[in-house]
């Protein structure tokens, strides 16, 4: 996944783009040389620990933007990621087009919060309705599929 989402914005000009696959693989890339100007990080991406991974990159990295991006992540965890100084929110859904234009609202000191996110789950299917609660409970671990192998994306901004 990550690496589709990579693939565009590193095909412009302006940008250079860096995927890790892991929350310490992207800490130690954003402690090297090379400066980072915005890193999106995926909130179920491997070893991020939702909001306590992206806590400890905004204070380790203040002088970076951040952009968190999910696409199963309830809309109370939106919330508090832009309460924890994420400046955006962005669903996975997302096309490449409306992604690049993100990246460039947010490296504008803009904030951005994808409205892609339902305030209520939805109601469940009649088939669903006769499942035990131990095979709902499977089943929700089963919908969010499978960890990306490279989840953070990290960008640098021409100054």
């Amino acid at each position: 996944m990550q690496d589709t989402i990579a693939a565009y914005p590193g095909e412009q000009d302006d940008f250079h783009v860096e995927t890790v696959a892991s929350l310490p693989d992207a800490q130690h890339l954003l402690a090297g040389v090379v400066p980072f100007d915005l890193i999106i990080l995926a909130y179920n991406m491997p070893r991020m620990n939702g909001l306590a991974g992206l806590t400890a990159v905004i204070k380790a990295f203040s002088h970076m933007k951040v952009l968190l991006i999910e696409g199963i992540a309830p809309v109370e965890v939106a919330l508090q990621a832009m309460g924890l100084r994420a400046q955006g929110f962005l669903a996975k859904s997302v096309t490449a087009k409306p992604m690049v234009k993100t990246i460039h609202f947010v490296l504008a000191g803009e904030q951005y919060f994808s409205f892609g996110f339902s305030e209520a789950p939805p109601e469940p299917k009649q088939a669903f309705m006769r499942l035990s609660p131990r095979e709902m409970e499977t089943l929700g671990h089963l919908c969010p599929g499978p960890q990306t192998r490279k989840s953070p994306v990290c960008l640098t901004w021409p100054k």
